[in-house]
């Protein structure tokens, strides 16, 4: 039996037309909106640039009630990156023009019908999602963070990401209202880097969802949850280390292999990466208690005089040193060991040999890095976030 969802911002428009759906448009003005979009639409698969604005939601879902493919990229881009996506996409920019036209939707959207063409942390990987993947993973992220039509949720992350889609998916079918005031929000979605950045009260906060890479400690006064997710799942497939309704999670030989409803379909011109219907994530991970632990990145591994180098083990470590707020690890050549791990730092700028003293302690000879480079701007660290 096919799945058929209702439209969130049809469905509201209809219920509750004034509420606000994002700052200062109400859920009939979205509608308007989207209905403007739905009218521009001519091609199976849209690409566009994904500013945060009102124009850019609504173009999401005029795509998704049009069966019509979503194709958003990073506003970082430049020029020459974005010509070769839309090479790679197969499909012109498309710009829309921001048109309001009043119309009543009444149709369901369809689960089965392709959606999204995102593009992964790796540049030849562009994932294929379902409308299905999406809202399925919307809604058991609804009841696990207790979202509903009084939620404020920030507009915290790159609309061209899962994270960033996911959270404005969720907050829409909740009839919920997207905001960029960080100090009025009630749920936001950060990455570490950002939660290490925050330096203000969040009085009205209910829910902090951390995800994107490894956090090195609990930050105390608020309610963080902590997710495992990647591009390929939807937005998070583990919540507090368990996994999400639906969702199933095994261990090959240390790597986190994953199958259920929000796992997308596949890679855009590429074999299936399904193995009997299980998906292998290329993340290191364990049970420990029950509960879900992530080791790091497979494809980060690298060897050193033959001994195996998992870089996050090595970045854990540096980031317990007092005023190091960001850390790195990279491989770097070498002619005896093959290669050996350098250290990339943001924060308190230590020595070389101090970092190497206090490393020994903890970790053996072949992962002390041999050289550190002090970045001077830590959103060079959020680039490294993985998705």
């Amino acid at each position: 039996m096919a799945l058929k969802f209702d439209c969130p911002i049809a469905y509201w428009s209809a219920r509750t037309p004034d509420a606000l759906a994002i700052d200062g448009l109400t859920y009939r003005a979205l509608d308007a909106l989207v209905t403007g979009c739905m009218s521009q639409i001519k091609e199976k698969r849209i690409a566009f640039i994904a500013h945060r604005t009102p124009l850019t939601l609504a173009l999401f879902f005029a795509c998704f009630r049009m069966q019509a493919i979503a194709c958003p990229l990073s506003p970082r881009l430049p020029q020459d990156a974005v010509q070769e996506a839309l090479q790679k996409l197969g499909t012109p920019l498309f710009t829309p023009a921001f048109q309001m036209h009043a119309g009543e939707w009444k149709q369901q959207l369809d689960g089965a019908s392709d959606a999204t063409l995102l593009f992964t942390s790796s540049k030849a990987k562009i994932a294929l999602h379902t409308l299905a993947n999406h809202f399925i993973s919307a809604h058991h992220a609804i009841r696990l963070l207790q979202l509903d039509q009084s939620s404020r949720t920030l507009l915290s992350l790159p609309l061209n990401h899962v994270g960033g889609l996911a959270a404005c998916i969720r907050s829409l079918i909740a009839g919920g209202t997207l905001i960029e005031d960080e100090e009025s929000a009630t749920h936001i979605s950060y990455v570490p880097t950002q939660l290490y950045r925050l330096n203000k009260a969040l009085p009205h906060l209910k829910c902090l969802l951390i995800g994107g890479a490894a956090l090195r400690e609990k930050v105390p006064g608020l309610p963080l949850h902590i997710s495992y997710g990647m591009t390929e799942t939807s937005s998070f497939i583990a919540f507090d280390s368990r996994p999400i309704p639906e969702t199933e999670i095994k261990i090959v030989d240390g790597e986190i292999w994953v199958r259920g409803p929000t796992v997308f379909k596949g890679y855009l011109d590429q074999e299936s990466p399904f193995v009997d219907g299980w998906f292998p994530t290329r993340d290191m991970g364990a049970y420990e208690e029950g509960k879900l632990e992530w080791k790091g990145r497979k494809d980060r591994r690298f060897k050193a005089g033959g001994e195996t180098i998992q870089p996050e083990e090595i970045e854990e470590e540096i980031l317990r040193i007092p005023g190091i707020l960001h850390a790195h690890i990279t491989p770097m050549s070498d002619p005896e060991f093959g290669f050996l791990p350098k250290a990339q730092i943001y924060g308190k700028e230590i020595p070389l040999e101090e970092l190497q003293a206090i490393l020994r302690r903890r970790l053996p000879g072949y992962k002390i890095p041999r050289t550190v480079e002090f970045i001077d701007d830590p959103s060079f660290f959020l680039s490294k976030a993985k998705d």
